[in-house]
């Protein structure tokens, strides 16, 4: 199962191994119009996951002081 974020990311769930991941990865397109994946990505457990999606209001919080002028 994949997710488009902006035609160049994706997340896409698969199980590997018997392993549930969740990658977030960086793709581009040859000429040819095959959609390829790049060096730029990252493959989470679903642990990781869940801790993610766990800190994720304090990770909107720090967005809003960096947008606001406070973060360093």
């Amino acid at each position: 199962m994949t997710f488009d974020l902006n035609g160049k990311k994706k997340v896409q769930i698969k199980n590997y191994k018997g392993m549930i991941l969740i990658d977030i990865w960086e793709y581009w397109v040859k000429d040819s119009g095959q959609v390829l994946p790049t060096k730029k990505g990252v493959s989470i457990t679903k642990d990781v996951w869940q801790k993610l999606k766990a800190i994720m209001p304090h990770i909107d919080e720090a967005i809003k002081r960096f947008d606001s002028g406070e973060g360093s």
